[in-house]
């Protein structure tokens, strides 16, 4: 029960940050509820203008707070930062 109570605690950090940090463009959180074995506990998907603005947000003593809490609470994090390649086709 505690390891879920972080994860509330962890998503209303993150839900927080809209009108806080201006470089956030959109913010998504979830909590899984399948509970599996290779499943993670939470899920954040975010989005920004440029890359710029994505390291400005890692550098935010707000989001540094988050990563704080998270290195305390949980056992493993992973991250992918990537771009969408909006002058492509798919066929």
């Amino acid at each position: 029960l505690k390891k879920m109570g972080n994860m509330v605690k962890a998503k209303d950090m993150f839900e927080a940050l809209p009108g806080k940090v201006e470089w956030l463009n959109t913010l998504e959180v979830g909590i899984d509820f399948n509970r599996g074995a290779k499943s993670y506990d939470l899920c954040v998907y975010s989005t920004f203008n440029t890359k710029q603005d994505l390291m400005w947000f890692t550098s935010d003593p707000l989001h540094q707070e988050i990563v704080r809490f998270l290195k305390d609470t949980t056992t493993a994090m992973h991250v992918v930062d990537y771009e969408v390649d909006n002058d492509g086709c798919s066929i």
